[in-house]
């Protein structure tokens, strides 16, 4: 028989350090920073290189879902201009647009709060 208590206590090790470490981004004042800080500096440099580049890659895409939607505002009222010129009706036209808007309006609230946990992952990896 194979006894795999060797090999999976360190990923049971690994996996609980993580996600102290993510629960650590959620609250500033968290009891389990101060268990983090007591991690190999190694750990905690590697860590914080994994999830700055998850970060900037979520990051990445929600900048370019904003570009996506910027260039169907700007199809929208190319539509809209062709609609007035034939005299068709341009509501539905001006209502994707507001829904563009609120889109655009989510995805920006999500950039911020995404700038802030990479604010959090900063500040623990100088900490």
């Amino acid at each position: 028989m194979n006894d795999d208590s060797h090999s999976s206590a360190p990923k049971n090790t690994l996996k609980s350090e993580w996600s102290l470490l993510l629960e650590a981004f959620e609250e500033d004042n968290s009891p389990k920073i101060k268990e983090l800080k007591g991690m190999p500096r190694e750990f905690l440099n590697e860590a914080v290189q994994l999830s700055m580049r998850e970060l900037s890659d979520i990051k990445h895409t929600l900048f370019q879902q904003i570009e996506a939607i910027k260039d169907q505002i700007e199809e929208t009222h190319v539509v809209i201009e062709n609609l007035e010129l034939v005299g068709s009706a341009t509501e539905d036209a001006h209502d994707r647009i507001a829904d563009l808007h609120e889109r655009g309006k989510l995805l920006t609230e999500n950039i911020s709060d995404l700038d802030q946990k990479i604010k959090r992952v900063r500040s623990l990896a100088a900490g």
